[in-house]
Formats: C-alpha cells, structure tokens, sequence
C-alpha cells in the first residue's frame, strides 16, 4: 500500500481503504498533494512558455526523484517532510 501512496492518482486507493492505518493516510495524502502540484505546474508551465517541454521534463525528474526519496523513507517507517506540501497535506 505504501507503494500506493506516491503512485500519483493510485493514492486514492490507500487513502480510501486503509482509514484505520494513520501513517499510510498521511503519505497517500503526501503523495496526492505531491502528484497535485506536479499536475498544476505542469499546466501553468505548458500555458505560459512556448518551449516548456524542457521544464516539464526538470519538472518530472524533481517529482520521481522526490517520490522516490519519499518511498524509500517510507518504506524505512520515516516521513520526508516536504516544506509547503506536507503542511498542506497535513491540513487535509
């Protein structure tokens, strides 16, 4: 399920069948908000810049290396605290 949880959209499925588990709703929150914010940039980015395609793709690299980072902590049974994002998430 951790696996789940920073899968993008495949968070949903973590956060709506384990509700008694509270680690793994918070990073299938973390995931979601993370996946979220990739989604938005790359739309801002895609409407504002004709030659985006190079920053969607530094854009890309950062989100897999982050959720990597995440999984890999996560799967250790610690939590990567993203600055602005995980205090978002933990609003959810």
């Amino acid at each position: 399920m951790l696996l789940l949880a920073y899968a993008g959209p495949a968070a949903f499925v973590p956060l709506t069948q384990k509700k008694d588990d509270a680690d793994l709703q918070w990073h299938a929150k973390n995931g979601l908000v993370l996946f979220g914010v990739l989604v938005a940039l790359l739309i801002i980015i895609s409407n504002l810049f004709w030659y985006a395609w190079r920053y969607e793709r530094i854009l890309w690299l950062v989100y897999i290396i982050t959720d990597i980072a995440a999984l890999v902590k996560a799967t250790n049974g610690g939590r990567l605290r993203i600055p602005l994002l995980t205090d978002f998430a933990e609003k959810l």
